[in-house]
């Protein structure tokens, strides 16, 4: 519940904040904060606590993809003529629900071959340490492929 509560309540302001910055630093910041996120649960372990463990780097994956997903949007869709936006759409969708499936499917290697028997959470830290990775690879894309103040709509 509050993954969901929070990216509801953020992604009311994402509009505003490409207005105000851009996709491009909303993109990164969103990137940054998701692997931060996965920094935060490499960290658990059989004694670890919701509220003391889980909880913090949830709301920063929240936060992190409400600040992905529209951005990441306008800049799919940016150009693209009217009459083939549903196609780039479902382009975009497509390749997210591909790209879920692969990544956890990486992932879960990565845990599987990490874990020691009979200690569930031994898999963790390298899984989410390489999804910190991939996370923090998705920024630097950004970085060298968005230009630094496209598709501010004030422009």
């Amino acid at each position: 519940m509050p993954l969901t509560a929070t990216v509801f309540v953020i992604s009311n302001f994402v509009p505003g904040l490409v207005a105000k910055f851009g996709t491009r630093i909303l993109l990164i910041i969103g990137c940054v904060l998701v692997a931060a996120s996965f920094v935060g649960f490499s960290k658990l372990n059989s004694t670890s606590t919701y509220l003391g463990d889980v909880l913090f780097p949830l709301l920063l994956h929240s936060a992190g993809i409400a600040l992905v997903f529209t951005p990441g949007s306008i800049v799919v869709l940016d150009g693209v003529d009217a009459h083939d936006a549903g196609v780039a759409s479902g382009v975009l969708q497509i390749s997210q629900q591909i790209g879920g499936a692969i990544g956890i499917a990486a992932i879960m290697s990565i845990y599987s071959a990490n874990l020691v028997p009979q200690d569930f959470s031994s898999g963790l830290n390298a899984a989410f340490l390489v999804a910190a990775g991939l996370s923090l690879i998705a920024a630097m894309v950004t970085i060298f492929t968005i230009s630094g103040t496209n598709l501010k709509t004030s422009e």
